[in-house]
């Protein structure tokens, strides 16, 4: 019985700290503007106005990843065109990206937007070679 009893209270506790961080994050994004510290400024800009300051630290640290990488175009074949792209130093391992371009809907094998529902830097470098700055279509 006292474990059913310490398990509820620890389920609370756990319940209470998450809508306390959850209106913190809100009134922190209502109240205050992120620092934008990125060169891409532009997508910076974009994920000022949609999302929390934790959700901006993280798209920022995907967009300061762009300086990084080099992307070379594979392949275009109607609307889907492939990319490979490379981080300059490290160890040499390309990823693939695929964009649809009638929709403009990507497709990147690392998965982060899948996962944690932001776009990664993969995409962002294929963004900006193909000049894509309308987030509201996506």
């Amino acid at each position: 019985m006292n474990t059913l009893i310490n398990f509820m209270h620890n389920l609370d506790r756990t319940l209470n700290e998450y809508r306390n961080n959850e209106l913190v994050d809100n009134f922190k994004s209502q109240c205050s503007g992120p620092m934008m510290i990125t060169f891409l400024e532009v997508y910076a800009k974009f994920a000022t106005n949609c999302f929390t300051h934790d959700i901006f630290k993280k798209i920022c640290n995907e967009i300061q990843k762009v300086g990084t990488l080099n992307i070379k175009l594979l392949s275009t074949v109607g609307d889907k065109a492939d990319f490979s792209v490379i981080a300059l130093e490290g160890p040499i391992k390309d990823l693939l990206m695929e964009l649809h371009r009638c929709n403009n809907l990507f497709s990147c094998f690392c998965r982060l937007f899948e996962s944690c529902g932001i776009f990664c830097n993969h995409i962002f470098c294929v963004m900006k070679y193909e000049n894509l700055f309308d987030f509201q279509s996506f």
